[in-house]
């Protein structure tokens, strides 16, 4: 039995509720929350000693808390990150932005057990009561932006997770981006932002292509005219007549998992 706080942060309420029914068998003090903000409004209010973050939240994604966490002036939490993207990469950003642990998913439950465990060793614990608030004022939440920055770089990508932690991973770089799952979609995101310069685009999107969208760019006039550059992400090697082919050439083609900073030398060139 341990007196350890630990709080989950998870948007899937399933999946969250499998977690806090596993740690508290375990014996841990459980908190959850299931959105970004709310999340930081109680690492503030509860202080636990360990939080298991997921990457992709809504409000506030895992990327802003592990920045909220590392720039917070109370003790920070030791962060347990899980992600559905997991190339190296990706995991050394998280590490940079102050994650102990990185686990991908699906997490079984013995590997977060043990990345808890090795986390809380000789950790003492501060005897706060459980559960209850260290003060009654309201929490102080992250101040929003008063005006959305414009994004500049599209991320084309059907599964949305993913998308939504590309999305989250350009802006730890300072690059502002949308995303889009489908051609038609993201063909309506390029016409209603000029500012987007290039995408990242998903070689399969369902029943289309990722080179379809770009054939689309260069049947349109107005794209066209926009010299937008694109980078084609893909599970296997496109073969090479068919880019040869296209009306406009992509910068390049990664293979999934892609190295982030291959993404990133791409989103800085815009």
């Amino acid at each position: 039995m341990t007196d350890a706080r630990i709080l989950i942060v998870e948007d899937e309420d399933a999946l969250r509720h499998d977690l806090v029914d596993l740690l508290t068998g375990e014996g841990y003090d459980v908190l959850d929350r299931g959105d970004g903000g709310e999340a930081i409004a109680a690492i503030e209010l509860y202080r636990p000693r360990l939080v298991v973050c997921d990457v992709q939240l809504p409000s506030l994604g895992g990327i802003g808390i592990l920045k909220a966490v590392r720039s917070s002036r109370i003790a920070s939490p030791a962060m347990i990150m899980m992600t559905a993207y997991g190339d190296n990469e990706t995991l050394e950003t998280l590490r940079s932005l102050g994650a102990k642990d990185c686990l991908i998913k699906p997490v079984s439950f013995d590997d977060l057990l043990a990345a808890i465990e090795r986390n809380l060793a000789g950790v003492e614990t501060d005897g706060a009561p459980k559960a209850e608030p260290l003060a009654k004022s309201a929490p102080i939440l992250p101040a929003a932006s008063p005006v959305a920055e414009a994004p500049v770089i599209l991320v084309v990508e059907d599964e949305t997770d993913l998308a939504e932690e590309m999305v989250e991973l350009f802006d730890s770089f300072g690059h502002v981006a949308a995303s889009a799952g489908s051609v038609e979609a993201a063909l309506a995101k390029l016409r209603d932002h000029p500012t987007l310069k290039g995408a990242l685009v998903d070689l399969g999107l369902g029943t289309e292509s990722g080179l379809d969208l770009i054939r689309r760019v260069a049947e349109d006039p107005d794209l066209a005219a926009r010299q937008l550059k694109f980078l084609v992400l893909s599970g296997r090697v496109p073969d090479a007549d068919e880019i040869s082919a296209l009306p406009i050439m992509p910068s390049g083609c990664l293979s999934k998992p892609a190295r982030i900073a291959d993404i990133v030398s791409f989103a800085n060139g815009l």
